[in-house]
């Protein structure tokens, strides 16, 4: 028998539903293709549900609908396949749930990135800012428009899409003053992806963070004063450039921090504005260098072992000595330093753990020059040093780690008229100036400080943030000309 697809559409015309209010009709529940069936869409806040809040709401599809849940790309979710007969439980079911909010399509159902809550490229909090806005429009239900959109990330790169809302925001650190830094909000208009509108927001003013909020009501009553029957895009659209500095022009002042403290505060935080102070991610990126290495030691050495068996003694030697190179990269890493051939490993290997009777020392049969007649007891012979040396080395990191530690040896430059080391760090990256800097600081008293030139990018947002998880002090972090390089000062904890 054939397989006939229905073509009848439910409609929403006339559609009322015993004991529901009849807002949530109206804007939670949308018809579906086959008769009587409905989706539910329902509102996430912030995309942030909890799992046990989940797991009972996939009972509650699966109870009154066919078990089908969704996502959608603005963070909430669709319940699809309801019957008619089933929305009053599935109401019912949203209700206990507190997940029955219908204000899903309204502006103030705000979508942002984690932002700095767990993304180390954030620039600014753009959940708290997300929250925030809602607060304010949950307390003026006439700005809360239908069918428009605020969007925030928390740095440029449009996680939070904000490059498409009618609304948008992405963070940005503007300098202050005395060292100090402010967070601050790019506003982005008239952009959208839906309700037939395929634009890209256009740029306009930077504002204060901590006066966003301010700044979109000021739009949104703007909206109602002078927009007569056009959409709030269509009239952000045909708002000229002028008149967005002009009303937005309080909120786009860089504050005095003597006057307005709390501007220098981000979203959430109870501590001064840093721009590099999201969370840090270099000990983490360091670990995983030391721990690839370190499985790429294992899986050659067990190649190695194979070549053996099948009496490819050339190739099992090769194999064997890469097995050794890993293991020297994984200490380089731990060093803070990056791998430059056999030779050079070796000596950098020396430098760092020659001394630490933890580690064994490396065989004389992976340090002699490798011959081109490999016999079978040459090969047997380094394939079984290799992996007394990777299985070693392996255990002391794994079982020992506080063992698996390089020696505090760091160039820096000391003495003159320079009051504290100095450490060049210009072209590494920043799992690297991470290691040199703590390493370093291995060598200081507690509230002894050193200074690092690092690069712009990941190595000035991720190296701060990371110091100051090990428990030092952040002082300085100044650009240097151009701020394609910082100078940061870190000061010794306890």
């Amino acid at each position: 028998m054939p397989l006939r697809l229905s073509t009848e559409k439910s409609t929403k015309a006339g559609l009322t539903v015993p004991g529901v209010p009849l807002e949530w009709v109206s804007e939670a529940v949308e018809p579906q293709i086959g008769k009587d069936l409905y989706a539910v869409r329902v509102k996430i806040v912030l995309g942030d549900i909890h799992a046990d809040v989940l797991d009972k709401l996939l009972d509650l599809s699966d109870r009154h609908g066919g078990g089908d849940v969704r996502t959608t790309p603005d963070q909430n979710l669709v319940l699809a396949g309801i019957r008619r007969q089933e929305l009053s439980n599935v109401y019912e079911g949203l209700l206990a749930l507190g997940l029955a909010d219908s204000r899903v399509e309204r502006i103030s159902n705000v979508l942002a990135c984690p932002g700095r809550s767990t993304c180390n490229l954030s620039l600014t909090s753009s959940k708290g800012l997300a929250t925030e806005i809602s607060k304010v429009l949950d307390g003026r239900p006439e700005l809360d428009v239908k069918g428009s959109s605020i969007k925030i990330s928390g740095c440029p790169n449009s996680c939070g899409q904000h490059h498409i809302a009618t609304i948008g925001f992405h963070g940005v650190g503007l300098r202050a003053g005395g060292g100090r830094s402010v967070p601050f909000a790019q506003l982005m208009l008239a952009g959208g992806a839906e309700n037939g509108i395929r634009r890209m927001a256009r740029r306009s003013v930077r504002v204060a963070a901590k006066k966003a909020p301010q700044a979109v009501v000021k739009l949104l009553e703007t909206w109602k004063a002078e927009g007569g029957t056009a959409t709030l895009d269509d009239f952000l659209l045909n708002l000229p450039d002028s008149r967005v500095k002009e009303l937005l022009a309080p909120y786009s002042e860089v504050p005095s921090y003597e006057k307005e403290p709390e501007a220098f505060k981000d979203w959430g935080e109870s501590d001064d504005y840093n721009p590099a102070m999201g969370q840090g991610e270099c000990a983490g990126g360091v670990t995983d260098l030391v721990n690839e290495a370190l499985q790429d030691a294992e899986n050659t050495l067990k190649m190695a072992r194979e070549l053996i068996r099948q009496s490819f003694w050339k190739d099992a030697v090769t194999n064997a000595r890469e097995a050794a190179t890993h293991v020297l990269r994984a200490g380089l890493s731990n060093a803070g330093e990056v791998s430059n051939g056999w030779a050079a490993d070796l000596a950098v290997w020396e430098k760092f753990y020659g001394s630490n009777e933890a580690l064994p020392g490396i065989p004389p049969t992976l340090l002699s020059a490798p011959v081109a007649d490999v016999t079978e007891s040459v090969a047997r012979e380094l394939v079984a040093d290799a992996g007394a040396f990777v299985e070693a080395v392996t255990d002391v990191y794994r079982w020992k780690p506080e063992r698996f530690k390089p020696a505090a040896v760091v160039d820096s430059q000391e003495g003159g008229d320079r009051k504290i080391p100095l450490l060049d760090l210009r072209g590494s990256g920043a799992n690297q100036a991470f290691v040199k800097v703590k390493l370093k600081l291995e060598l200081l008293e507690a509230g002894q400080e050193v200074e690092a030139l690092i690069d712009a990018g990941d190595p000035f947002r991720s190296v701060p943030a990371s110091l100051r998880t090990e428990g030092h002090e952040i002082t300085q972090l100044e650009p240097i000309g151009n701020a394609e390089h910082y100078s940061l000062i870190v000061r010794k904890g306890k």
